[in-house]
């Protein structure tokens, strides 16, 4: 299931110009209580005429009703807006134009939670046609659809093993930091793999995992999903660092450096894998991290 809501480019603009934040709020200044959402499918965001292209998408997280004070004191720049006065000022505009009845200040209005949030340039944005979807002009809210929808440019499966990358450096430098062309896709693509939860501790809370590259990163042949590993932010720097590996049965190895810490009794602790086995970690790529493995 996936669904593509009508959405205002203003919205779609906050967000990409201040950062998508852990929990994003995709507002209406009515009530929804739409048919019940599928938690984890895909929100694709429709910008409104004249743009009338796919600017993105989210992962459904939930669906609440909130007063306008309550919906910024949770989300605040979640909401696509920059104060709860600005907040208050676009919903009673929207309310206005669709709504016989004057909106009381304490109405609540609908918010659609996403998480996960990806949101596309100009150059990357996508008609329904380009999508392969029908969704009408006529259509002012939403569209749900069955099964899954792949989305060219970021749902791309190589068919292909993955190859070492020449050039990359076994360091074993925690917190050295790149720039990453197209880390967006890679997170998206590991995150859908890993079904968003952590390899090794299972955690599936979003906004403390990572997509690791299990080879360092060297250039965007690197950005292969069985290169990459979704692991909860201390295990990534542990990993980076040459304190954690896996054997090539994908059993959790832990350096005696961490004997006296709760992450020894990670040792030997299998990988969460994904379920397509065309998506899980090459061996290769493990058998390089291991040359940095502090055992």
């Amino acid at each position: 299931m996936y669904y593509i809501g009508v959405t205002d480019p203003r919205w779609h603009e906050f967000l990409t110009l201040h950062g998508t934040p852990a929990t994003a709020n995709f507002w209406t200044p009515t009530l929804w209580r739409p048919a019940a959402l599928e938690p984890g499918a895909r929100w694709l965001f429709m910008l409104k005429s004249p743009i009338r292209k796919i600017g993105g998408f989210g992962l459904i997280a939930g669906y609440e009703e909130h007063t306008v004070e309550k919906a910024w004191e949770l989300f605040g720049l979640g909401n696509g807006v920059a104060s709860p006065e600005e907040l208050r000022q676009r919903v009673d505009s929207f309310a206005a134009a669709r709504s016989v009845r004057p909106r009381a200040s304490n109405d609540p209005i609908g918010c659609i939670l996403l998480s996960d949030v990806t949101l596309f340039g100009p150059g990357q944005q996508l008609t329904a046609d380009e999508l392969g979807v029908d969704f009408a002009v006529n259509i002012v809210k939403y569209k749900s659809y069955r099964g899954e929808i792949e989305i060219p440019g970021y749902d791309v499966r190589s068919p292909d093993n993955f190859q070492l990358v020449p050039g990359a450096r076994s360091s074993g430098q925690a917190g050295t930091v790149y720039l990453r062309p197209d880390q967006a896709r890679f997170r998206s693509t590991v995150m859908h793999a890993y079904e968003r939860r952590c390899a090794i501790s299972g955690v599936a809370c979003s906004e403390v995992l990572d997509a690791a590259h299990i080879q360092p990163y060297v250039s965007e042949a690197s950005h292969h999903v069985q290169n990459g590993l979704l692991l909860r932010k201390d295990l990534h720097a542990l990993f980076d660092a040459g304190l954690i590996a896996f054997a090539d049965d994908y059993t959790t190895l832990v350096s005696p450096v961490l004997a006296e810490t709760s992450y020894s009794k990670l040792a030997g602790r299998r990988a969460r894998l994904p379920k397509l086995k065309s998506d899980w970690p090459s061996i290769d790529a493990i058998r390089f991290q291991r040359q940095i493995f502090r055992g």
